[in-house]
């Protein structure tokens, strides 16, 4: 995604306004993640694991545990309470191994998105 010809994306102060653009577009992770796979698959191009999303959310809306105050962590999310009741979406033991493999499926992720990527 590119922003409007001319804009300097890094120098923008806050409350600055820019004409609406690619990088100024309110879709949601997965739905971008949805376009960039959809017109991967067709060239024939890897895709994105989507896994990346339900990450995504876990760290911004879940709640992390320990009964004592090391690792490993659990990382609990949540859905919206019904009836006064919360499922839980997702659940992860974040461990030494879990941070490697989540920063492993990241990396690859980047490096579809951007071609030459190194972390």
């Amino acid at each position: 995604m590119h922003a409007e010809p001319g804009v300097d994306v890094l120098a923008l102060p806050l409350g600055a306004e820019v004409p609406e653009s690619n990088i100024t577009d309110y879709a949601s992770l997965r739905q971008l993640l949805d376009l960039f796979n959809t017109e991967a698959r067709a060239r024939g191009a890897p895709v994105v694991d989507l896994h990346v999303v339900e990450l995504r959310d876990a760290l911004a809306h879940g709640r992390v545990y320990s009964k004592t105050q090391a690792y490993p962590l659990t990382l609990v999310k949540f859905d919206k309470p019904k009836g006064g009741r919360a499922r839980v979406m997702y659940r992860a033991l974040m461990d030494e191994g879990w941070f490697g493999q989540q920063m492993k499926m990241l990396v690859d992720a980047m490096q579809i998105i951007i071609p030459g990527f190194e972390p």
